[in-house]
């Protein structure tokens, strides 16, 4: 309650003060910040104490193997201003506050100071974005202003590393989450990115920027680092990255991190517990080379691996706060692997430049859940297994695109076109089965002989499929050409028109058998080809008005669009079971306005933004009639709008500083929405991972004393209450987050050694991040909280 009044106070705060912005900053005057090739000349990854935290920036493109704008390294010092941040956005330099789309931004410097090893440890610095973890990296469900995907669906938040989407096509095997060690940024863009990323981006994208290898610089770095968790387990993890200049046109850049996460579930049965369970191993790696023949060539290269596999998956059976749960007599592990090599190719005319670039990845996923809690939780507990799921998927695919830019540098007129194509394909075979027992043993003996072909037929390595669906293979493609146009008038007004022409596609042969499929269908498992085809036109218009050295306003109208999609479940009974084989494409309009304000000389900055979303044909979770499977159907539409507000200030102490980040978010549905088992969704209600209030607030202290630079950094954020789907089963959210850091470099020893210390979740607060179920009756449903207290311990070398 306390967090709410606050951040009330603070966005009234806010608009009050935009009130008069005009008048102060022109009493204020600070120094025209300075265009490239002097930004060009900031070290990326020593951003001021203030962009340190989710801060609000402007971009919409930035090339993953396109170098960053560098320098000779230098001991950071304390900001006397607030930096401008210079990306390629739209595909070309530019500072961020120039730009009319929103974006948060976190440095990856700063995410390595903390310890976040993965998305979990620093999504809740960004307002606006809320994620339902469900378990490792197979059920996450991504949420922008409102805006998220059902179970099931197709995600609404697209993943990059640079240009290359990392996110499944069809349904979501699992969300690649790189780890944020030796990257120059993540970033989180707001709103549709239709125009620039397809259908991968129906309200946002969160990019991975990784490091670009740098000519003529030799540079390392490697760290070790211990996590205990309270109530869970400990877990080491080692990590190192190298720059090595090949002649003076030539450079390789290496990284590497292996973890292994700490568990904090106890799972097993009433008899018996297995501690820490869910402790997993994770290994991420990357190799990028760089060739630069000429000065008109340049040739960037990359390979990225990573892989996951733990024993157990993390989640409780309870709703009372125990990390455990006691119903699982079996073990339900999990494997991903996930490969991508990529080539950017640019070529430097008089007039413009040829950018290409091609990306080929895969992806390996083997997931087994022990359901037995879910039908017979009684017998689970006393140690009898009696029903599983399985998911296993062989993905694979490539994506090309090539398009011709202005060069940079144009002031007047900047443009790009370009064409786009990618095509990926799934082996995949989801499954649920009766596991091999003793018991199912005894019972198979008898019913073998009345139905020898058929439990012949449904007999499996795990035991006896009830029902199962593969698909050999799944297909989807998508076919692009593409255009951005800007233009600036009287050195004040900006505006840029964009737009995408699509054609996406999905299908498959599916096969459906098991033994109560083939018993509903009368022996028939034949094959049946599926599929769903979309298209359509995505157009952008967006402006910025200059009103004063010290004030921008800007505007944008972009439309985003999802794949549609095929339904993977297992299909059990004929009829109203197999009426929803696929799903359409959704769309999704964003209305947003804002305002960017500097004061006091670059010491302040102070920026808002209001946005309207009309979703049409969201994707939603149905369980069939029969109870035996479940499906995806598009059903009515939803609007979100809300307020988004960020302050950040130097303060009068030298070093300290403090930011503050929030957001307001109504998201509700705009038609009422009947789901299979009759129940009725009002229009007006609450859209799920959707909380109405989230903010961040650090304050930070970093500065220089002799041979030491001394860093600390308190943080808080809050995340509102929200409900775990449409139709409003359970909570989820609610809760407040408190953080620390402390970090202390020896500026003159030899390898500039840094010692730091990250706590995080100080108070020990548990809430409900992830609930899966029916009625509020039901007992004995898979539930995720937030991580507990956390302390890590961190040594960083450099040189």
């Amino acid at each position: 309650m306390c967090s709410s009044r606050a951040l009330a106070l603070s966005s009234a705060a806010l608009l009050a003060a935009l009130v008069v912005t005009g008048q102060v900053a022109l009493a204020q005057p600070a120094p025209e910040p300075v265009e490239s090739p002097a930004l060009a000349t900031l070290p990326v990854t020593e951003l001021s104490a203030t962009e340190l935290s989710a801060t609000e920036l402007s971009a919409t493109e930035l090339s993953a193997t396109e170098p960053a704008p560098t320098a000779e390294k230098q001991p950071p010092t304390s900001a006397t201003q607030l930096e401008e941040v210079v990306v390629t956005a739209t595909k070309r330099e530019r500072s961020v506050r120039k730009i009319p789309a929103s974006i948060s931004a976190l440095s990856g410097a700063e995410l390595e100071s903390i310890g976040a090893r993965e998305l979990k440890d620093f999504i809740d610095q960004v307002p606006g974005l809320s994620m339902q973890d469900a378990s490792a990296d197979k059920a996450r469900k991504l949420s922008i202003r409102g805006v998220g995907p059902s179970d099931g669906a197709n995600q609404t938040t697209g993943s990059l590393i640079g240009d290359v989407s990392l996110t499944d096509p069809y349904g979501s095997f699992f969300v690649v989450d790189p780890d944020p060690f030796d990257l120059r940024t993540v970033e989180v863009l707001k709103g549709p990115q239709g125009t620039l990323f397809g259908a991968s981006a129906l309200n946002g994208v969160i990019r991975y920027v990784p490091n670009a290898p740098e000519l003529g610089r030799w540079e390392g770095k490697a760290f070790a680092e211990g996590t205990r968790i309270e109530q869970g387990g400990y877990g080491p993890t080692y990590g190192a990255a190298i720059n090595v200049p090949m002649g003076s046109s030539a450079a390789l850049r290496a990284a590497g991190v292996w973890q292994r996460i700490p568990g904090v579930y106890d799972v097993g049965t009433a008899q018996e517990q297995r501690e820490d369970a869910d402790a997993a191993r994770k290994w991420s790696g990357r190799v990028m080379g760089r060739w630069e023949p000429g000065e008109r060539l340049s040739l960037n290269a990359a390979y990225m691996r990573q892989s996951r596999s733990s024993d157990e998956q993390g989640f409780a059976t309870n709703q009372d706060g125990r990390l455990e749960r006691d119903d699982a007599p079996r073990s339900s592990p999990t494997k991903y692997v996930f490969e991508l090599a990529s080539l950017e190719a640019r070529y430097r005319f008089d007039w413009a430049q040829l950018v290409s670039v091609s990306a080929y990845q895969t992806k390996f996923t083997d997931y087994d859940l022990d359901a037995s809690y879910t039908v017979a939780p009684e017998l689970a507990t006393a140690g009898i297994a009696s029903i599983g799921g399985s998911e296993l998927s062989d993905a694979r695919g490539y994506m090309q695109e090539l398009r011709l830019q202005s060069l940079a540098g144009q002031r007047q007129w900047n443009w790009l076109g370009g064409v786009y194509l990618s095509e990926y394909s799934a082996d995949t075979l989801t499954n649920v089965y009766v596991p091999n027992t003793q018991y199912l043993t005894d019972f198979l003996q008898l019913l073998g002989p009345l139905l020898p072909g058929l439990v012949e037929g449904a007999t499996t390595e795990q035991g006896l499929s009830l029902a199962n669906s593969s698909f050999h293979p799944l297909v989807a493609r998508e076919r692009a050409v593409f255009g951005e146009l800007s233009a600036e008038f009287w050195d004040r007004l900006e505006l840029t028109a964009g737009a995408r022409l699509y054609r996406s596609e999905v299908s498959g042969d599916a096969e459906s058998k098991g033994l109560v499929t083939t018993l509903a269908r009368g022996g028939d498992t034949a094959p049946r080809n599926i599929g769903v085809e979309s298209k359509g036109f995505s157009p952008k218009l967006a402006a910025t008005l200059k009103l004063s050295r010290n004030v921008l306003l800007y505007a944008n109208v972009s439309r985003g669009f999802q794949f549609g999609g095929v339904n993977l479940q297992p299909t059990a009974v004929p009829g109203s079971d197999e009426s929803h084989p696929t799903f359409d494409s959704s769309t999704l309009w964003n209305h947003e306005i804002g305002v960017r304000t500097d004061w006091f000389q670059r010491r302040l900055r102070l920026d808002v933004t209001a946005f309207l979303l009309d979703w049409k044909n969201p994707q939603v979770f149905q369980v069939a009639p029969s109870g035996l499977s479940s499906y995806v159907d598009n059903v009515g539409g939803a609007r979100s709008q809300g307020v988004e507000g960020t302050l950040r200030l130097l303060l009068p102490i030298r070093g300290l500083s403090l930011s503050y980040a929030g957001a307001y978010i109504q998201a509700r549905t705009t038609e009422v929405f009947t789901s299979e088992d009759g129940t009725e969704v009002p229009v007006g209600s609450e859209m799920p991972l959707s909380p109405k209030i989230q903010s961040a607030t650090t304050l930070a202290y970093k500065r220089e004393f002799d041979a030491w630079q001394l860093s600390g950094a308190l943080f808080h954020s809050y995340q509102g209450h929200a409900w775990n789907d449409i139709q409003h089963d359970y909570p989820v959210f609610g809760f407040s987050t408190y953080n620390l850091n402390l970090g202390a470099t020896a500026t003159r020893w030899a390898l500039r050694p840094t010692l730091s210390l990250a706590l995080t979740n100080l108070t020990d607060a548990r809430a409900i991040v992830s609930i899966a179920g029916g009625s509020p009756e039901e007992d004995h449903l898979s539930t995720t909280y937030n991580r507990p207290r956390t302390l890590s311990l961190r040594l960083a070398l450099e040189f």
